[in-house]
Order: C-alpha cells, then sequence, then structure tokens
C-alpha cells in the first residue's frame, strides 16, 4: 500500500491518498480526509495512525512518503501478525514529539475538567474543533472500519494518534463502552504500538 499526504487541500483539509498494490485489498473510499489544517505533522505518527487503518487491507508493505524512524518501524512490523515491510525506514535517530495532554476516548458519562475529551465526528457536517474540554476532529476515517463500537474506538484511537502532535497529546485514555472492546492481549498489542511514539494508552477510570 503506497500512501502520499497532502497538506491544506482546499485551505482547510488534509488527506491521505491510498493507493493499493497488485495484492492489497481496496479501501473502501481512495482517501482519508481530517478537516483541518495540520500544523505539525510527524511522520512516525503518521506511520501509526495508518497501521491501525491499513491492518485489514496491506497485505504485505505500507510505503510511506516520509521515512519512519527504525524503531516505529520495529513495532508495526511486528503489530501485523504476518510478515511485512515497512518503507521508508529512516536510520538517523530524531526526536518523537512528547505531549502531556490527557484525553478520553469515549462516553463515561465524566465531568473530569482535568481531562479532554476527543471526539470523531462526520466529515461531512461538521469541521474540526477544539477547546480546553473538548476536541471535535472531523474526518471520513470511521469508514474505514467496522459499523460498531470496536470499529469506531479503532476509528477515534487512529484520529487521535494522526493528530496527537497538533494538540500536544501524551495520553489516551479509552473510556465508556470503548474500554471493553479490547481483550487483553488485543488492548496489549494496540499499547505496544503507540508506546513507539510516545503515547501512553490506558483504559477505564483511573489515569
Amino acid at each position: 500500500m503506497n500512501v502520499e499526504i497532502e497538506l491544506g487541500v482546499d485551505g482547510c483539509k488534509t488527506q491521505i491518498c491510498l493507493d493499493p498494490e497488485l495484492y492489497d485489498g481496496h479501501p473502501p473510499i481512495e482517501a482519508i480526509i481530517y478537516h483541518t489544517r495540520m500544523r505539525l505533522v510527524d511522520p512516525n505518527l503518521v506511520a501509526v495512525s495508518l497501521a491501525i487503518v491499513l491492518q485489514e487491507y496491506a497485505s504485505e508493505s505500507i510505503v510511506y512518503q516520509h521515512g519512519v524512524q527504525a524503531h516505529v518501524a520495529e513495532a508495526i512490523e511486528s503489530f501485523f501478525s504476518r510478515r511485512f515491510r515497512l518503507a521508508p525506514v529512516e536510520r538517523i535517530p530524531a526526536a518523537i514529539p512528547l505531549g502531556t495532554r490527557q484525553v478520553r476516548i469515549g462516553d463515561d458519562g465524566s465531568d473530569d475538567s482535568d481531562t479532554a475529551v476527543f471526539e470523531l465526528g462526520n466529515s461531512g457536517s461538521f469541521m474540526s474543533s477544539a477547546s480546553l474540554g473538548r476536541i471535535h476532529i472531523a474526518s471520513n476515517l470511521p469508514q474505514f472500519f467496522s459499523n460498531d463500537l470496536t470499529g469506531l474506538a479503532l476509528a477515534n484511537l487512529s484520529a487521535a494518534t494522526f493528530v496527537a502532535a497538533d494538540y500536544a497529546l501524551g495520553e489516551l485514555r479509552l473510556v465508556g463502552n470503548f474500554a471493553d472492546q479490547f481483550d487483553d492481549d488485543e488492548f496489549l498489542r494496540y499499547r505496544n504500538l503507540l508506546d513507539s511514539v510516545n503515547l501512553k494508552l490506558t483504559r477505564g477510570e483511573t489515569i
């Protein structure tokens, strides 16, 4: 699967074009669209975010637009439960953004004022917005996942990873129904993947 990112499409969109290779599955649409202008785009966060999206579509490899740090490439290759290759791999060490902001992904009915809510909205109806208590990202990303709670949880997780540098995110906490969508092994699989890009994945009420 070949991936190309276009920033600032129409002045307010970030678009990720997907070009399947011979043995890849074909995504439901040709591009992921975020209705937001990205200020900070880290290729490692992009790579991890897209690994979550493309795990059901990319058969043997993902070729990114920009190099991915070697340890991140290894984490992504381990994430896939089959022989897999990432390219290009950047061999010169470079810092990956280290955020400090904690967000809740899911609806737990909490009024916790110390932790913002992250939510993924319909790209056809809303634009992205952010405040101290809420980050709303408009995207067509849910179309790449199953139409159930697990699919929605994964779409939110992928989107939060993609914008993590822009919003200084450091911890993603699955709450409410989203906290129960993964067994321990699956949760560990995603936690290990996000660890590679300085994102802490937790679930439940306790940070």
